[in-house]
């Protein structure tokens, strides 16, 4: 009943049935990996984040130091205005990325970077900054590192670095789990020709775009502004 629920796309009745079935589940793996599965679909298909945010925590409490479950529960925190209770967490995941004077590898970029969130989420932009600069010398090919540092310099106003740090990502494959759509990505560099009075430039990034997601609303507005 759980895989035909969910094979038909029937998201209203689905989380009932696959909660139910987790109670039967033996194995905490097995139980952690459809909690989180479980929970995802509350984000995506539901939108309900609170109902999400249960999900982990009940996942959490199988497995504290499961690092998947660290991060989806600090992303869920963040969403949810709960910066304060997310910050040690990812504190401590950071903090154990350098324990024992070893080399940060590419985990730490990922910590950094829903650490950056949780800054921002505060309006602490400045941190925010900081933190991505920091999570873009670990690991350069970090996809939402990047494009989120290039928002941040957007804001800022610094269109030059903006566009240093969005214009690879047209080059990269984006995967649907880092949750960029990369209409997006041409749509910030659309308005980006725009700041700088490039509107051949930015027709052209407009057009790209909405190739790539015909119904980009940021997209459809920005083109019937610039003609």
């Amino acid at each position: 009943v759980v895989a035909l629920s969910r094979s038909a796309g029937e998201w209203p009745t689905y989380p009932a049935y696959a909660e139910y079935a987790i109670r039967f589940l033996t194995a905490d793996a097995e139980k952690i990996k459809a909690l989180l599965d479980l929970s995802q679909v509350q984000l995506d298909k539901i939108a309900d984040p609170a109902k999400a945010l249960q999900l982990v925590e009940t996942a959490s409490a199988l497995a504290p130091e499961n690092r998947d479950v660290l991060i989806a529960m600090c992303d869920l925190m963040t969403k949810a205005g709960r910066t304060d209770d997310a910050f040690p967490i990812l504190e401590k995941l950071v903090a154990g990325e350098e324990a024992g004077g070893k080399r940060r590898g590419k985990d730490a970029a990922v910590y950094l970077e829903r650490l950056a969130a949780a800054l921002e989420a505060k309006d602490d932009l400045a941190g925010a900054k900081s933190r991505l600069e920091e999570a873009a010398r670990v690991d350069v090919t970090n996809v939402r590192v990047a494009y989120r540092l290039g928002l941040l310099y957007k804001k800022e106003g610094d269109t030059d670095r903006a566009g240093q740090k969005l214009r690879p990502l047209l080059l990269q494959k984006i995967d649907a789990s880092s949750g960029i759509d990369k209409a997006d990505v041409y749509f910030h560099l659309a308005e980006i020709h725009v700041a700088k009075g490039e509107k051949p430039k930015a027709k052209s990034m407009i057009d790209r775009g909405l190739q790539a997601n015909a119904e980009h609303e940021g997209l459809k507005g920005l083109k019937d502004q610039v003609k």
